[in-house]
């Protein structure tokens, strides 16, 4: 993304209630899924942002992922430990799913016929079908017992498949208190560890499977490289947030966002490790779900971002890049944005030529009057 352009909010949604709980685009960016803790899954039409399909159940929704390389088929992890793929047809959904754990389906990675779940300290790996039962694959040992690390809660945070090195598939495990495992998903075999000292909330992998965003509880938001952990950059940790938010690398990993509980997400510009903007929501907003997707047809960036909460609807935020006019010193402030040519001639001569044009038409039927029915009035 260049660092010219601003974000500006593009839309607004209000169709869930209490917290929306995961944001994720399809493959293609064409269709957007969220779903919340109101049980709701809703698909929409990313440039028209119009609602297409709702699926509602009694259980909340903790987690989601669109099968790669697909617009129709999405997975979905409930609270209760069920997970179910969605089919997306024009006039129909389809639902067929099963137990996966005993506890909430937090986390759901998709490697086309692969797909990794993580429940608290379990991960499991599945061979996915869209007709038939899903087979298990294997549960992941977890990482090593030490010394160190024997009292603390094993919690998995983050799950991520890439190609790595000389591997063709991994799948790269973030653990909040026992750093990161990468396995190769042919034998299953642990081949690269990075150690983390520090609790980490969140993860992300970089589209190139080269760079890991973390969340660190104690310190703020890193950049390290996957094989040797060495750090690229970092963002120190905003006054008071201290839970378990997101970060995300956007638009080919050139740009991070992460998550916020007092209203303002950040963005981020990795080559000059600058603060891009903050994409302001309500002071009392927490914004615990977003995701980032590039349009190459349409030359378009845009952000999403979905607030969390208990008691009142949950906003969902569309936002896109657009250029301004001058730097913006403060990243909080207003932004001038520059205006097409196209949009000026239609909306503002436009409007003028019209002026003229009822001003000639008043001023003709003035004449009119005045020349032609005046006389006769004065002869009456």
């Amino acid at each position: 993304m260049p660092v010219h352009l601003r974000y500006q909010e593009s839309h607004l949604a209000l169709d869930h209630y209490f917290g929306i709980t995961s944001v994720a685009f399809s493959s293609g960016g064409t269709l957007l899924a969220t779903a919340g803790l109101d049980g709701k899954v809703c698909i929409w039409d990313v440039d028209t942002h119009k609602l297409l399909h709702m699926y509602k159940n009694k259980i909340s929704i903790v987690s989601l992922a669109w099968i790669k390389n697909g617009e129709d088929s999405l997975l979905i992890g409930y609270e209760d430990g069920n997970v179910t793929t969605l089919s997306i047809t024009p006039n129909t959904l389809n639902l067929a799913g099963f137990c996966a754990h005993d506890f909430a389906t937090e986390i759901i990675a998709n490697d086309g016929a692969l797909v990794a779940t993580a429940a608290r300290d379990e991960v499991r790996i599945w061979e996915w079908h869209p007709l038939a039962p899903w087979q298990l694959v294997l549960a992941l040992a977890g990482p090593p017992k030490t010394s160190a690390n024997l009292s603390t809660e094993v919690l998995v945070v983050s799950l991520h498949w890439a190609s790595w090195k000389e591997y063709l598939s991994v799948l790269v495990v973030c653990y909040q208190n026992h750093g990161i495992f990468v396995y190769e998903s042919a034998g299953w075999t642990l081949v690269h560890t990075v150690p983390i000292r520090d609790p980490i909330a969140r993860a992300d992998l970089s589209p190139d499977g080269q760079y890991l965003a973390l969340y660190n509880l104690a310190k703020g938001i890193e950049v390290r490289k996957l094989s040797t952990g060495a750090l690229r950059c970092a963002f120190p940790l905003e006054s008071g947030e201290k839970r378990l938010l997101p970060v995300a690398f956007i638009h080919g990993g050139e740009v991070l966002v992460a998550g916020t509980t007092s209203g303002d997400v950040g963005v981020w510009h990795l080559q000059t490790s600058q603060k891009i903007q903050d994409l302001h929501h309500d002071k009392q907003d927490k914004v615990l779900a977003l995701a980032g997707h590039y349009d190459y047809d349409r030359d378009r960036f845009l952000i999403i971002t979905a607030t969390y909460g208990c008691k009142a609807r949950a906003v969902l935020r569309w936002w896109t890049a657009v250029e301004r006019m001058r730097d913006d010193q403060d990243t909080g402030g207003t932004t001038t944005y520059t205006i097409p040519f196209g949009w000026l001639m239609k909306n503002i001569f436009g409007r003028l030529n019209m002026v003229i044009v009822l001003g000639v038409a008043i001023t003709f039927t003035l004449a009119t009057f005045v020349y032609e029915v005046l006389p006769y009035a004065s002869v009456l």
